[in-house]
């Protein structure tokens, strides 16, 4: 089969658009059987094949090529050793501006195999050089991968400072809306880190909606799971509903994730700590396969212990914390723990009792406003009959 499409290339009388078709046809064979090398090979030995193509429509075949190629953790060494070759291949043929654009893809590739030092000391010249031949949108696209590089290193300040200036350069320069989501995604995610839900989801909505424009359904998908993780965060449960329905995100209902998060949703809104730890439990996996994720469900399991602890105290001045770990299936010490973070945090309004090992609560906290004006009120005539006496 891939001999008959290489005669179908070599003939000079097949229309360069057959012989277009029929590369590609090639790669698709060979992307099917995983033989990477091999298309390394074809792309190189091409001009021999066919003599009279131009260096656009090579750079046009390479670029149709990676977008048949199926990004998954399993190919990513593959793509990686591919893109490589490519890369010297090009600065030996002096195709300069197809060098940069394979050079942008390899560093998406060491993003993707985890190898986020190596992308960052490759960003930095691939950069310098976009600049002066003003290719702003694989610019926006570099600043983007430094920002996630810089993110996934823990740098947050550099990982923000990235993503400014892809933000800054996205609205002195069109935009692709694939790209401008990939700006919104990163914003909402670092907001969400600042615990700022409300805010965040705005980006994830803008996110979703240029990742559907752009038919990225995967990058769609992962937009409409921290969506709904922070309307769920930010306590606006009522709101998912309306997301849901939206014609959108219909396509994206069957995502195991996705469902992990309505159930998520549900025992949060009941304050079920028990059927909160089952889902954890349960889809483990699942959840740990989005760090972002994981860790958010873990801030919002402290949340729930603090709401469960609060429902159990709620009837009683006094309580024994031996009654409050029974309940929730803890030990005393890490209950006395919680608890007196609670105390110190001022969610709850108490003192714990060592010697009796209970709680003691104090009914409503004080108006601090009203003790403060009456401090007002004494510094005020303290002023005025110090003088006198």
């Amino acid at each position: 089969m891939i001999e008959e499409l290489k005669g179908i290339v070599r003939n000079k009388e097949t229309v360069l658009e057959e012989k277009e078709a029929a590369v590609l046809e090639i790669f698709r064979i060979l992307i099917s059987k995983g033989d990477y090398q091999e298309i390394g090979a074809t792309i190189i030995s091409l001009r021999e094949t066919w003599e009279d193509i131009t260096t656009p429509r090579i750079t046009k075949i390479i670029r149709n090529l990676f977008e048949m190629i199926p990004y998954s953790s399993d190919n990513f060494g593959n793509v990686l050793e591919l893109l490589t070759v490519l890369v010297e291949w090009a600065d030996k043929e002096n195709k300069k501006m197809l060098r940069l654009d394979l050079e942008c893809k390899k560093i998406y590739a060491l993003l993707k195999t985890g190898r986020y030092s190596e992308a960052l000391a490759q960003i930095g010249p691939v950069a310098h050089e976009l600049k002066k031949y003003d290719d702003k949108i694989n610019l926006i696209t570099l600043y983007v991968y430094e920002s996630k590089a810089f993110y996934e290193i823990k740098n947050i300040s550099k990982s923000k400072s990235s993503l400014t200036s892809a933000r800054v350069l996205a609205v002195s320069a069109y935009c692709p809306p694939q790209l401008q989501a990939q700006i919104d995604l990163l914003s909402g995610i670092y907001i969400c880190d600042e615990r700022n839900y409300g805010v965040a989801s705005s980006y994830f909505i803008e996110a979703l909606e240029g990742f559907t424009l752009g038919k990225m359904d995967p990058e769609a998908c992962i937009s409409l799971r921290y969506l709904i993780l922070s309307k769920i965060m930010a306590n606006k449960r009522e709101e998912i509903n309306t997301v849901m329905k939206n014609k959108s995100t219909l396509k994206h209902l069957g995502d195991e994730i996705i469902r992990v998060l309505l159930k998520v949703s549900n025992s949060f809104a009941n304050r079920d700590l028990k059927s909160y730890t089952n889902v954890l439990q349960e889809y483990s996996e699942q959840i740990h396969s989005d760090s972002f994720i994981c860790s958010h469900l873990q801030y919002l399991y402290d949340l729930l212990l603090d709401k469960n602890i609060i429902k159990i105290i709620e009837p009683y001045s006094v309580i024994r914390i031996s009654f409050i770990a029974d309940v929730l299936g803890f030990g005393v010490d890490v209950i006395e723990k919680k608890l007196r973070k609670m105390i110190l945090d001022r969610a709850v309004n108490g003192t714990l009792d060592h010697i009796d090992e209970c709680l003691i609560l104090q009914g409503e906290k004080a108006d601090e406003s009203f003790a403060d004006e009456c401090m007002k009120q004494v510094k005020a005539l303290n002023c005025i009959v110090s003088p006198r006496y």
